[in-house]
């Protein structure tokens, strides 16, 4: 009965992702990357526009070519092939999230169908292992209830609706948590999360933080394999952004909360500490307004807790760690960056009060 309860609420809500999706800016890059072989500048630019011209929603085209919204950018970016091009790089080192694209672009969807396909099938993972995780500790009748209703909310199916890799990291990311956490399986679960820094950077942080707790509480994983493991990382994270033509740090910063860069190619910048400190401020003050400080403070209360399973509650403390480090190297307040540590957050709220329930000797059934 449960089962059937998650299959058709998951499935309910799947379909709402895929008939709504959200074009996001970033599904035009993605697009050039992925459908276009040649870095011929105009043949890059007449592709990905040509395809939101194409198959986006009119309001949606008409929004990326105007210039109302960013003046001196979106407007320049339609225009102008070439400033067009010198935006590539920022997403073309999320090397194996385009490779992904262009695995499903090679058996026919447009590169527009499979950033939706990937977002849609990941929020569906995301949601199947957040039920299978909880039923271990919630029962499999709230696990169904509990689950659907979290994938409901409106920062999970954003993301689910959403042209970014942001979807597909938290689906894998939480896959790879799963097996190493919740099923022991340490191999395959490292293999998965190997991959996320090629979906994004700060997936290395993710991975040194899973290396430094196997090294802590697993007897047969040494310091030397987390040594060893990550510097491959590192090496293979340097190697493919050096060979996808990645721009600085400084620069990616600068362009994401200073100001647009029309070239940055050709253009030198220095973040001062008072810009940094201001895009700090704005994330502050786009949190407050949210649901956001309800995630954090589930995530704070397993510091004190002794409730639930202890690995559980130690992933806890590693996403409190995760999200603290992304908000200082990258104080993006979109929800999407942080829904995999605030997925982890509910999933301990959630299991650590059934088994406060469990307990107190309610009737609250395991299985």
């Amino acid at each position: 009965m449960a089962i059937a309860i998650f299959i058709v609420g998951m499935g309910w809500l799947c379909r709402i992702v895929w008939l709504n999706p959200y074009y996001n800016w970033d599904s035009l890059p993605y697009t050039a990357l992925v459908q276009v072989s040649s870095s011929d500048p105009v043949t890059l630019h007449n592709a990905a526009y040509g395809l939101i011209d194409a198959e986006a929603p009119a309001k949606i085209s008409r929004e990326f070519h105007s210039p109302d919204r960013y003046p001196n950018y979106r407007g320049d970016m339609s225009t102008n092939p070439w400033h067009f091009a010198e935006q590539l790089p920022f997403y073309s080192v999320k090397m194996f999230y385009i490779l992904v694209l262009a695995g499903i672009h090679r058996v026919g969807p447009s590169a527009l169908q499979a950033m939706r396909l990937v977002s849609a099938f990941s929020y569906a993972i995301l949601g199947a292992i957040l039920f299978l995780w909880l039923r271990r500790s919630a029962g499999s009748l709230l696990a169904a209830v509990g689950s659907c209703f979290v994938m409901s909310t409106a920062e999970f199916l954003g993301t689910g609706a959403e042209t970014t890799p942001d979807a597909f990291f938290t689906g894998l990311g939480f896959l790879s948590l799963y097996l190493i956490f919740a099923e022991k399986k340490i191999f395959p679960g490292l293999c998965l999360l190997a991959v996320l820094p090629l979906i994004r950077s700060d997936g290395l942080v993710l991975v040194a933080l899973v290396l430094a707790y196997l090294v802590w509480k697993s007897p047969r994983f040494r310091f030397r394999h987390a040594v060893a493991i990550l510097a491959t990382e590192l090496l293979v994270y340097f190697v493919t952004g050096r060979l996808a033509g990645g721009y600085s740090y400084e620069k990616l910063l600068y362009h994401s909360f200073v100001q647009n860069q029309l070239a940055p190619a050709e253009s030198v910048v220095r973040l001062t500490l008072g810009e940094y400190l201001h895009a700090l401020y704005i994330f502050v003050l786009g949190t407050l307004a949210t649901p956001r400080p309800v995630y954090l403070l589930l995530g704070l209360t397993s510091l004190k807790s002794r409730l639930g399973d202890a690995p559980l509650r130690h992933l806890t403390w590693l996403g409190l760690v995760f999200t603290a480090i992304h908000i200082l190297a990258f104080p993006q307040p979109d929800s999407r960056y942080l829904l995999l540590p605030f997925t982890i957050f509910i999933l301990w709220a959630v299991s650590a009060l059934a088994g406060r329930l469990q307990r107190d000797r309610f009737p609250w059934p395991a299985k």
